[in-house]
């Protein structure tokens, strides 16, 4: 039996290991076709049908083939063509490609334009993304395979038609950033991200000017585009822009190439909400009339934290808020630099002061609002790491607009979702070691 037990233990670094790799390749990626560095030979890499290898996204941000990691071949995908699916009906009536073609396929989940990137986009295409997410956990699960289709890679559209503006192009690589950190955090990481490009009048990349192109690209390698579209084309184009490191490098006439918009998050406004005493009348609301009152407001105070200036790269920690919440922040900031008079809060009735526990003194101290919590379980203090005197308390316009743009110190998603991958990392581990634990007693107890 000893021998028996000492053999056992021989073995066991090769159980666990082998063990281990299996088991984290199915939790972890399988269910997303993204299998990825494994060498079992057992596995699958490739369609139901023996055709299409999956492909995936390397650390250097290039396009490779699962099977055996060598570099995608944009001349052989494009004899096969790709099928270009837009996202309709808010999403939940996608349906997968039902037929046997064995084509690969491309969701388009949207168009960044009119130079925004709010709350409101985050959470409608990040709502999109759990939705084919799920349904790709289902198709695993009932060992459909997608009927013999393959996924190729997200896109998001932009624009270069007569909307075009150069100064968009911010909020795309913004939307870039956040989505493929998104689709990191959903353990869809080696999807490729792209970007559709919709010029009527174009049927190549020839014709976007190269530091555009070299824009798109700068940065951190996750962040830039692994591939294009053009149009409605089924051809992927590879990414052949040159890669920088440092945006900064980069020169484009009207912009700011080294900032970009902050990443959206819903309980940064909650925060400012919760802090303010003069906001918008919801019952008054007046969507042309407000506008023609924030003129007025911003022409006055500094607006800074609600604005955003591409050419000079100051984008508002608070610009992502909802229309409401910007302008009640704007109308608060008008308030309290006219020494909170009631008259500067009223505008016939457009604002209403509220007078609470919180703000019933008369005061610049904003310790007692740092202790809040947000519906996402942190503190204000962990969302903003400013002082939130200069969101509170209006200073002019002049004097706003000398500060020089910067990266103002907010909430950090990349951590969060680290923590939460670690989290999920954890708890595998922990079943692994206890299932592993059960197996030895088992074996003790009965060899």
């Amino acid at each position: 039996m000893s021998s028996v037990i000492l053999q056992i233990f021989i073995f066991f670094p090769f159980i666990l290991q082998n063990y281990v790799i299996i088991a984290n390749v199915f939790h972890n990626h399988s269910e997303f076709y993204n299998i990825f560095n494994v060498n079992i030979s057992s596995l699958n890499l490739l369609s139901p049908f023996n055709e299409s290898p999956i492909i995936t996204v390397d650390n250097k941000g290039q396009l490779i083939y699962s099977l055996n990691s060598s570099v995608f071949n944009f001349d052989l995908i494009n004899v096969r063509n790709i099928d270009l699916f837009q996202i309709v009906d808010g999403g939940y009536n996608f349906k997968y490609p039902n037929n046997n073609r064995n084509e690969y396929f491309s969701i388009n989940l949207g168009i960044i334009n009119n130079e925004n990137w709010n709350n409101d986009h985050y959470n409608t295409l990040t709502t999109f993304i759990d939705i084919i997410h799920n349904k790709m956990l289902k198709n695993r699960q009932n060992n459909n395979h997608l009927i013999g289709n393959w996924m190729f890679g997200f896109t998001i559209s932009l624009s270069f038609n007569n909307d075009f503006s150069i100064h968009n192009l911010p909020y795309v690589k913004a939307s870039i950033r956040d989505l493929k950190r998104y689709i990191n955090f959903k353990e869809m990481d080696k999807i490729p991200f792209g970007i559709r490009i919709l010029s009527p009048n174009h049927d190549n990349l020839s014709f976007i000017d190269k530091n555009i192109g070299d824009y798109l690209n700068c940065g951190l390698i996750e962040h830039m585009p692994n591939y294009f579209i053009i149009n409605d084309s089924p051809f992927i184009i590879e990414n052949k822009f040159q890669y920088n490191n440092l945006c900064s490098n980069i020169s484009i006439n009207e912009l700011n190439t080294n900032l970009l918009p902050y990443s959206p998050r819903p309980s940064r406004c909650d925060c400012i909400m919760s802090m303010i005493k003069c906001y918008v009348n919801y019952n008054n609301f007046n969507y042309h009339l407000n506008n023609a009152l924030l003129d007025h407001i911003c022409s006055i105070v500094y607006c800074g934290a609600i604005n955003d200036d591409p050419k000079r790269g100051h984008y508002g920690v608070f610009s992502s808020c909802n229309k409401i919440q910007r302008d009640s922040i704007a109308l608060n900031l008008f308030y309290t630099y006219n020494n909170e008079s009631d008259q500067y809060c009223s505008f016939n009735n457009t604002g209403k002061l509220i007078r609470n526990i919180n703000n019933s003194n008369n005061t610049k101290s904003i310790d007692k609002y740092m202790k809040l919590y947000d519906h996402d379980g942190k503190k204000c203090s962990e969302e903003v790491l400013e002082d939130w005197n200069k969101y509170l308390f209006g200073v002019s316009k002049i004097e706003g607009e000398n500060e020089e743009p910067r990266n103002e110190l907010v909430y950090n998603y990349d951590m969060e979702f680290t923590l939460s991958n670690n989290a999920f990392t954890l708890m595998d581990s922990l079943t692994n070691f206890i299932l592993i634990n059960i197996f030895l007693i088992f074996c003790l107890m009965y060899l």
